[in-house]
């Protein structure tokens, strides 16, 4: 990625990497800094920098990675690994994907525990919301 990218913009390409629209406040942890959006349900966090000022070059610095908290109360917390901050190039729009496997949590799936609970259901044909939850993720689901 770009290092020209603005903070808010990384929030923008993570959303549909992971299958989410954005209905929930974001956050990254950079070390002494916090960018993103006021809302998490967090009292002890500090007020927040507004992450469309600052570029992800400026922002990570030497890091070699940072967090990224995506939801309201417990949510979900990333780990963002830094491998490179790529000069700005025509022949790349916003990002790259190099890895992934399986699918993400759906958008309102809750925190980790109840991520785990949906797997554990849809993988059950048994269970008795099975049919309800497969159907609403659309019929399928790669855990």
């Amino acid at each position: 990625m770009s290092g020209a990218v603005r903070l808010a913009t990384l929030h923008r390409v993570l959303q549909p990497v992971m299958g989410w629209n954005g209905a929930h406040p974001y956050e990254f942890d950079l070390g002494g800094g916090r960018y993103g959006e006021s809302g998490l349900d967090v009292p002890e966090r500090p007020r927040l920098k507004h992450a469309g000022r600052v570029t992800l070059e400026s922002a990570v610095g030497e890091l070699e990675g940072f967090d990224y908290f995506y939801g309201a109360g417990h949510g979900w917390q990333h780990r963002l690994q830094v491998e490179a901050l790529l000069p700005p190039d025509a022949g790349l729009r916003l990002a790259r994907c190099v890895d992934g496997a399986n699918a993400c949590p759906p958008e309102r799936s809750g925190d980790i525990d109840d991520y785990q609970t949906l797997v554990q259901i849809i993988a059950d044909p048994d269970h008795p919301q099975h049919v309800q939850e497969l159907a609403t993720l659309g019929g399928r689901f790669d855990d």
